[in-house]
């Protein structure tokens, strides 16, 4: 069984993650999480960090126009063979906060993955692009879209309400789009 947990950038994953919350995936033993990177997984020995948005792009088109390009899931690489190599044994958390929270969180930050191994240094956190997707994109929308691609695949997921670090569960997708809109 693999666990993914997954939300758009500055969503909390991180934090959930290193949080004293009670987790599903936690045995009272040591896991690892894991940042994905490039197209292959190989045996996934942790917890899978996931972005929803990681391959969202911004383009000009061809009037000038500037467009917020949200491509589909299966184009990402390490998704497509996350799902190739374990199928409906994926469980996923997907931690879901209001829009006006993602932007407070993204003009805050400023490093990227406080908690990534490997690295001493933590890159810059493009927190200017992040606040142009935030208002641009409607995120009802990315979540619908990332639910839908879920229930596809038959992968079972828990909403969870990252807006603060008490992480009650959402029961609905209903109440998780009214998070999303709250103030």
């Amino acid at each position: 069984m693999v666990w993914i947990i997954c939300g758009p950038s500055s969503g909390g994953k991180s934090t959930y993650f290193h949080s004293t919350a009670k987790k599903p995936f936690d045995k009272n033993e040591p896991v690892d999480l894991i940042f994905p990177s490039g197209g292959t997984t190989g045996p996934v020995d942790g917890v899978i960090h996931y972005n929803v948005l990681q391959n969202i792009s911004v383009e000009r088109g061809e009037c000038g126009n500037v467009q917020v390009v949200l491509p589909p899931y299966g184009s990402c690489e390490f998704w497509s063979k996350l799902v190739e190599d374990y199928g409906t044994d994926i469980n996923a958390i997907v931690l879901v906060c209001s829009q006006k929270e993602l932007l407070r969180r993204v003009e805050k930050r400023t490093v990227i993955e406080l908690y990534a191994d490997g690295s001493s240094k933590h890159p810059a956190y493009d927190s200017e692009f992040w606040d142009f997707i935030y208002r641009t994109v409607d995120m009802k929308r990315v979540y619908d879209r990332w639910l839908r691609e879920l229930e596809r695949r038959g992968v079972a997921y828990r909403l969870i309400d990252s807006s603060n670090q008490s992480y009650t569960n959402i029961t609905s997708k209903d109440d998780a789009f009214d998070l999303i809109d709250s103030a």
